[in-house]
C-alpha cells in the first residue's frame, strides 16, 4: 500500500456498523427526563446498588424530586452551578437529577481535595450550595467563611445507607444542613417544578486529570452526556437488558467516571 501522506478514506473503524449507529439520533431533552421516558417499562428494576443500598429508578425519579424541589426552597436557579464533594454514593446520583431536573448545573468535584482547592473551585463556580459527606463543623464553617456557598449539606456516616428522607425536626433556614433534612425542606415547596429541559442546557461540569497541571474543568450538555450514552452502547454493542450491572470504580469527578 502506498503511503499517500493523506488521511485513510477507507475508514475502517465504521466497519460492522450501521449508519443509525455512526450517526444517531440524539433526543434534545435532559437527562432527567429522558431517563423518566426510557425507564417507563421497568421502573421496579434496581438501577443503583451501593454498599447496602439498592435503588429502583422509581425510587430515583421520586428522590430527586424530593431533593429538586429542597433546591428551589433553598434558592437555586436554572444555571446555577451546585457542587458535590463526595465519594461515589448513591445520594451523589440522586442529586446530580434533582438538579438537572430543575435546569441546575452539577459538579463532582475531587473528594479528596485538599479544602484550598475545594474552595477555589466553589468561587470559580459561585456556587450557592455544597454537598460533601462526613466533613465536621471546623470544615464547614472554614468553607461557608471563604466562598459565596449559602448552605452546606452533609452526609453523615449513618446516612449512607439510610434511604429514608424523614426527620422530625423542621428547617429553621440554618446554613448547614444533615441530607435526610432535605425531605423537610422540599415539603415547603408549593410550586410546579420546571418543565422539560433543553438538550442545549449546561448540565454537568467534570474536571481533566491535572497530569500537566490544576485539572481543568469541561462544561457538558444534556446532549453531550446522552451523546456518549448512545455511542458506549452502539460501539460495545450491548443490548438493553434488564439487570444487567456497570461497575464505575473511577471518581465521578472524571468524564469517564459519572458518565459511564
Amino acid at each position: 500500500m502506498r503511503n499517500t501522506g493523506y488521511p485513510s478514506i477507507d475508514r475502517v473503524h465504521e466497519i460492522g456498523y450501521k449508519k443509525s449507529e455512526i450517526n444517531p439520533i440524539i433526543p434534545p431533552i435532559g437527562v432527567y427526563n429522558l431517563l423518566q421516558l426510557t425507564s417507563n417499562k421497568y421502573r421496579d428494576a434496581v438501577a443503583i446498588d451501593c454498599l447496602e443500598v439498592q435503588l429502583t429508578y422509581k425510587e430515583i425519579l421520586n428522590k430527586a424530586t424530593i431533593v429538586a424541589k429542597a433546591f428551589k426552597v433553598m434558592g437555586v436557579k436554572r444555571r446555577d452551578i451546585i457542587s458535590v464533594q463526595t465519594e461515589n454514593l448513591w445520594q451523589s446520583v440522586v442529586c446530580f437529577f434533582a438538579a438537572n431536573r430543575i435546569g441546575a448545573t452539577l459538579t463532582y468535584l475531587n473528594s479528596k481535595a485538599e479544602i484550598d482547592e475545594v474552595k477555589h473551585y466553589l468561587n470559580l463556580f459561585e456556587s450557592p450550595i455544597l454537598i460533601n459527606y462526613a466533613r465536621d463543623e471546623k470544615y464547614n464553617e472554614s468553607i461557608k467563611k471563604d466562598t459565596k456557598v449559602k448552605y452546606i449539606v452533609t452526609i453523615a456516616e449513618d446516612e449512607l445507607n439510610d434511604k429514608d428522607f424523614f426527620t422530625e425536626k423542621k428547617w429553621n433556614k440554618e446554613c448547614y444542613i444533615s441530607f435526610r433534612e432535605l425531605g423537610a425542606i422540599a415539603n415547603l415547596y408549593k410550586k410546579t417544578l420546571s418543565p422539560i429541559q433543553s438538550g442545549k442546557n449546561d448540565a454537568l461540569i467534570l474536571f481533566t486529570s491535572g497530569t500537566t497541571g490544576n485539572p481543568k474543568s469541561v462544561v457538558l450538555t444534556n446532549e453531550n452526556i446522552v451523546a456518549t450514552a448512545i455511542y458506549a452502547k452502539n460501539t460495545t454493542k450491548l443490548g438493553n437488558r434488564v439487570g444487567e450491572s456497570t461497575l464505575s470504580v473511577v471518581p465521578f469527578s472524571y468524564p469517564y467516571g459519572f458518565i459511564t
